[in-house]
């Protein structure tokens, strides 16, 4: 049987694209946050590290972290340095730790998450909603919805914006900012209308929920 990390080895040897996933946990920095260290939990082959890079964050401060030695040797010749391994064992605190589609492989999010207040000042979290419309579609016609996909890696904590919201409260992460990605974002002015009109209920139309934390 495959480890975790050859799992994800096998996953990114073709590397990833860019996801708006990637644009949303973007969105929830700004320019304030360029000489802060920032670790990329559950990086893959740095995607979103690239993307930091691209909009002026130093790589001198950028760190990934992961359990594949693939995704951790793609970040390397990306010029950012790079820890294999699980995250607690990760040996810096970081200003602001980055987990895009992480949590939703995690077994104990209580135990996650009192590691994320003990690892980092803040953090972006970006996820995946598994509540949205299309999920229950999907489910409604008797198919497996996409985010439940072995292929997906093993989604075990299945978020919504509610779920979230008790958890950071439970242990004391306050929310300062949020960005979620509607399936009308990417559709001109039309679609920004159409999104905003979404974003009244994002447990129903959000395709993915992000969020920017603080420790209270």
């Amino acid at each position: 049987m495959a480890t975790m990390g050859e799992f994800w080895d096998r996953r990114w040897s073709g590397g990833q694209e860019v996801h708006t996933k990637h644009l949303n946990a973007l969105r929830l920095f700004q320019n304030e946050d360029k000489g802060k260290v920032i670790g990329d939990f559950g990086c893959g082959p740095g995607v979103f590290l690239n993307l930091l890079v691209e909009a002026g964050f130093p790589p001198s401060d950028l760190r990934a972290i992961d359990v594949s030695a693939e995704a951790c040797e793609a970040c390397r010749r990306a010029g950012i340095q790079a820890f294999q391994g699980e995250f607690s064992a990760f040996p810096e605190k970081v200003d602001i730790a980055v987990l895009i589609d992480v949590l939703e492989h995690i077994f104990d999010p209580d135990a996650f998450f009192d590691w994320l207040r003990s690892a980092s000042r803040e953090s972006v979290i970006a996820v995946p909603n598994f509540s949205s419309l299309k999920q229950r579609w999907e489910m409604l016609t008797g198919r497996v919805p996409y985010q439940n996909k072995v292929r997906r890696g093993g989604h075990v904590f299945f978020t919504n914006r509610t779920v979230l919201l008790t958890y950071f409260r439970r242990h004391g992460l306050q929310v300062v900012r949020e960005s979620h990605v509607y399936p009308g974002n990417s559709y001109g002015a039309v679609g920004a209308l159409v999104g905003k009109a979404q974003s009244t209920m994002p447990n129903l139309f959000a395709a993915g929920l992000g969020f920017r934390l603080k420790s209270t």
